[in-house]
């Protein structure tokens, strides 16, 4: 499993759902970007991966067809981290398994998110806490499902996550990677 960080554009007090309804709607839709689009985006993407050439062994470019959704796909030599830039939003996904320095490899993760924000102007989310990512890893890499699924006095008291909005979110991930990978073949 891999844990994903959206980043999007959002209005001042806009709700984290609304953002991400309109995410998923436009991923519906597949309007291919514009030539002038696509050089935006192109532009931001060289921005991104010269600031992150240092982080994480390095990293390898992919670029999509001219008729995606997709600007261009970074992954990470080491750790497994991906990023992939679209129209709207980006995505830095990384996988959940254990890493040989998680302290290292978390604060590598939340550069890679920081910078994205930064060049692009979007706003980070964690769907896992459901709220802005501040760049902590609370579950150290791994998400403790026994832990999560057992109520306790305490946990009964926290905020319930939408696990449907989750499950369907992931799945428009998964397809949005799949996208991917058929138009880099």
């Amino acid at each position: 499993m891999s844990h994903d960080i959206t980043l999007a554009a959002r209005a001042d007090g806009q709700d984290w759902d609304d953002v991400i309804d309109a995410l998923e709607r436009a991923a519906l839709a597949d309007v291919a970007l514009s030539p002038e689009r696509r050089a935006v985006l192109v532009g931001v993407l060289d921005r991104i991966e010269s600031r992150v050439a240092g982080l994480l062994g390095g990293w390898e470019r992919f670029a999509p067809s001219g008729d995606g959704i997709v600007a261009g796909t970074l992954s990470a030599a080491e750790g497994g981290v991906r990023l992939s830039l679209h129209d709207d939003s980006a995505f830095v996904s990384f996988p959940d398994a254990e890493q040989e320095d998680p302290d290292a490899f978390h604060t590598a993760v939340a550069a890679v998110v920081r910078i994205v924000g930064e060049e692009t102007g979007y706003d980070a989310y964690d769907p896992r806490t459901g709220e802005d990512f501040d760049t902590t890893f609370a579950d150290a890499g791994r998400l403790d499902l026994t832990g999560s699924l057992r109520p306790t006095e305490e946990s009964e008291s926290a905020p319930r996550v939408d696990v449907a909005r989750a499950v369907v979110f992931g799945i428009g991930a998964a397809m949005v990677g799949v996208l991917v990978l058929l138009l880099l073949r």
